[in-house]
């Protein structure tokens, strides 16, 4: 018995992730949950240049696996306990700047009691939460309570290994209002700089990979000639 292969198609899994997701540009001072651990440059230029995100390989297999831990969030927080929303949309004034975030998943229990859940994947080897993660979890926290009626009473990390499909859920603390406060003081900083045209003068980034995947890097080099 022999197999005879009629037809074959390539299919661009790449178009068909950045159709079912929006990488809009940015609308004026609007800030991201997502990147409030980014190089504040990074983020001035992301409104002074906006530009639709287009998807890597990389960042598609990360969706991917975003998507199929919402699938069964409902096997790790049982319906009978918890009531469970995925991709949740939030975004709040915050002086002149919108600021934006699409949270993984919230569990609702106890009627206005919300766990905020964080889906992370990493191609590396061993479990491990990265300081980086804060910020967007701040956010986070902070657009739940200033723009829902639920209060935060828990907030999980489900950090997920590409390579085994290992998960792990961390539960982590509930952020401070200096944490709070650290991160509005970063979005004032970036509009002041915007406004007064000295996003030259802004710190540059934290991490040696910032720089290597920035899609403004260009920009960045010209601010300084």
């Amino acid at each position: 018995m022999t197999m005879t292969v009629q037809s074959e198609d390539d299919i661009d899994i790449l178009s068909i992730l950045q159709a079912r997701r929006e990488f809009r540009p940015k609308r004026g001072l609007e800030f991201y949950a997502s990147e409030m651990a980014f190089c504040h440059r990074k983020i001035a230029l992301s409104i002074l240049y906006p530009r639709e995100t287009t998807l890597t390989a990389r960042m598609a297999l990360g969706v991917m696996m975003h998507e199929m831990l919402e699938a069964i969030l409902d096997e790790i927080y049982p319906i009978d306990t918890y009531y469970i929303e995925t991709e949740v949309s939030l975004s709040a004034e915050y002086g002149k700047a919108t600021v934006l975030g699409r949270i993984d998943g919230i569990a609702l229990c106890d009627h206005d009691q919300a766990i905020i859940i964080e889906v992370k994947s990493t191609g590396r080897r061993e479990h491990g939460l990265r300081e980086w993660y804060w910020p967007q979890i701040v956010t986070y926290y902070w657009l739940v309570q200033k723009t829902t009626p639920w209060r935060v009473k828990e907030i999980h990390i489900l950090h997920l290994l590409q390579r085994s499909l290992a998960l792990r859920r961390y539960r982590v603390s509930i952020p401070s209002e200096d944490d709070v406060q650290r991160v509005l003081r970063k979005i004032d900083t970036i509009v002041e700089a915007i406004e007064k045209n000295s996003v030259h003068e802004l710190p540059g980034p934290q991490y040696d990979w910032e720089c290597e995947k920035c899609e403004w890097r260009e920009e960045c080099q010209n601010l300084t000639k």
